[in-house]
């Protein structure tokens, strides 16, 4: 089989966002908080949200496996968005993600 090929009969993994913020970072897929060098969501961490931190659902002791294909962000500081590229250089930045980017 070529690059890229996929066995008849495999599953192709999930793809996510790997969305950084000042205090946490989270996946996209499962909105669990996710370590911001990970190739793929495997270790399962609290995700800071406005007024606190959601922690993963008992249980549930890692990530839901989806490989991170690109960064965002939930921030529009300049100093968050300038930094993300830097942090993760091997993944493209898509800019400003979820309920803030929305407003």
């Amino acid at each position: 089989m070529g690059p890229g090929s996929v066995e008849p009969g495999s599953v192709e993994p999930d793809t996510a966002t790997l969305v950084i913020n000042s205090d946490s970072s989270y996946c996209s897929a499962c909105g669990g908080g996710a370590l911001i060098d990970e190739k793929e969501h495997l270790t399962l961490l609290p995700r800071e949200v406005l007024g606190g931190w959601i922690e993963p659902p008992e249980g549930q002791r890692a990530g839901c496996g989806a490989v991170f294909t690109a960064t965002a962000t939930d921030s529009f500081m300049p100093v968050i968005l300038a930094g993300i590229p830097k942090a993760r250089p091997d993944l493209p930045f898509l800019g400003t993600f979820g309920m803030e980017a929305q407003a």
